[in-house]
């Protein structure tokens, strides 16, 4: 039989994975989008960060739990990294109405430069036409 601090791990773990549970099945159905991968790329850091470092509401969590996102934090550093360095996953936010340039201002820290990068990027593929009258 399970005790009450049994049942309160339980539910704590179940409400620090459930947002990965979530993304999991967002991207699972139909096709994944890549403009959502840095939505979630973001979102989930700032979980990681938030439960390994006890923040807000986390700050009761089980050492144990704690502990985990921590370790999980060190591993999902590496792949937010490459996300991170590559300019494509931002063009697609950027080219995303409904996300635009300042979702990636405000959720990244360097998201000004990003944006000066994404728009460089967009100006060199896609150059102004040049009207030619005769």
């Amino acid at each position: 039989m399970l005790s009450i601090q049994d049942w309160s791990f339980i539910e704590q773990l179940y409400k620090a994975l459930k947002p990965f549970a979530d993304y999991t099945n967002l991207v699972s159905e139909g096709r994944p989008w890549l403009h959502l991968s840095t939505s979630i790329y973001f979102e989930l850091q700032e979980l990681l960060i938030e439960i390994s470092s006890r923040g807000q509401s986390f700050g009761i969590y089980d050492e144990s739990i704690q502990l985990a996102f921590k370790a999980g934090k060190l591993k999902f550093d590496k792949y937010y990294e490459i996300m991170s360095t590559t300019l494509i996953y931002f063009v697609a936010a950027v080219l995303d109405p409904r996300i635009k340039g300042a979702w990636i201002e405000k959720h990244h820290e360097k998201g000004n430069s990003l944006l000066t990068d994404v728009r460089k990027y967009i100006h060199e593929i896609y150059p102004k036409e040049t009207s030619t009258s005769q």
